[in-house]
């Protein structure tokens, strides 16, 4: 008998690190680390839809903890509609003290929450680009970043183009 982790390949069907029919692939049910998820509050201006007031985030993995709360204003990348969001240098002073919101894409996480952090943001939130969550490995990174849902990263960005001043706190 020979059990294999079963890996962390990716969402979908067969995508686990071992499929071989000789092994038995094995799963933990319960990591026994600290969380990992932590909750982006969104703050206003005005009333908050309830969906973003709270929203979990999975920290990032291998890259700069989160230590310290996080309160200030959030910023949409310039080309988060795109599939090569965030790849690019930004512009120096581009989130200038903001949570960056960026959207997942061709290229790697570390690649994005690096491009960001160097045009001023102090955190990165990832949406994923497909249906579900998504933890980050970003690796060599040195601000705190986070995945969100397609969803949350949809409404949250429609939330930062209606109201400019829109800010969040992601407490300890």
């Amino acid at each position: 008998y020979v059990a294999t982790s079963a890996g962390n390949d990716g969402p979908g069907a067969n995508t686990m690190g071992h499929l071989e029919p000789w092994t038995a692939s094995t799963a933990a049910a319960q990591h026994g680390r600290a969380a990992f998820t932590y909750t982006v509050n969104v703050t206003g201006p005005g009333t908050v839809p309830p969906t973003l007031a709270s929203m979990a985030a999975n920290h990032g993995t291998l890259g700069a903890s989160h230590s310290a709360a996080i309160s200030t204003l959030l910023k949409v990348s310039p080309d988060y509609n795109t599939t090569s969001d965030a790849c690019a240098a930004y512009p120096a002073g581009t989130f200038n003290g903001t949570i960056a919101l960026v959207n997942r894409g061709t290229c790697g996480f570390s690649v994005k929450v690096n491009n960001a952090s160097a045009a001023g943001a102090v955190a990165v939130l990832i949406a994923n680009n497909v249906a579900g969550g998504l933890i980050p490995q970003v690796g060599g990174t040195t601000v705190p970043a986070f995945g969100l849902t397609q969803a949350q990263g949809t409404e949250l960005r429609d939330w930062i183009i209606a109201n400019p001043s829109a800010a969040a706190t992601i407490p300890v």
